[in-house]
This record gives structure tokens, C-alpha cells and sequence, in this order.
């Protein structure tokens, strides 16, 4: 067998190599694909104060005093909604 440098860009083995590959991107785009939510945390200099947005998997961005994403962010979220004073 000859090493992929070396094959021919016509031959057969070449096109189902690059069929074969093609086809196990696609395959891992469709089972990876994810949505992301976003904290960003910043220091507005004009204003300075400390602040947090939440940009969701929609891209709306949402200014919020608090946050909390992830596994544990239900159990976070119920102490922070209680606890937090501004």
C-alpha cells in the first residue's frame, strides 16, 4: 500500500479516503454541535464598577448582578437568589 503523499488524486483509493473523511466530519458535526451560554465578567472604567453580562446560546446579552451556568448553577443560583444583597 503506498503511504497518502504518494497516491494519486485520481485513483479510487484516494476518492474514498476523501468520501470516508468527509462523511466522518459530517457524522461528528451533527453529534458535537452544542449550544453555549456565555458568562463575561468585566470593569467599566467610565462608570467604575464590576460587571456581568450573560450572552445566551441565542446571543442576547443580558446585564445580570449575579450568575451561575453549568451542572451545579440550579443549586448556586437558589443560594445567590436568597442570599445576595446589592
Amino acid at each position: 500500500m503506498k503511504p497518502l503523499a504518494l497516491l494519486d488524486t485520481n485513483s479510487r483509493l484516494h476518492c474514498d479516503l476523501e468520501n470516508h473523511t468527509r462523511y466522518d466530519y459530517h457524522c461528528l458535526f451533527l453529534l458535537l454541535t452544542v449550544q453555549v451560554n456565555l458568562l463575561v465578567a468585566g470593569y467599566d472604567d467610565i462608570e467604575e464598577k464590576p460587571e456581568l453580562h450573560l450572552i445566551d446560546y441565542l446571543a442576547a446579552d443580558i446585564e445580570c448582578p449575579y450568575g451561575a451556568h453549568g451542572y451545579g448553577a440550579m443549586f448556586t443560583m437558589s443560594i445567590l437568589d436568597r442570599h445576595y444583597n446589592k
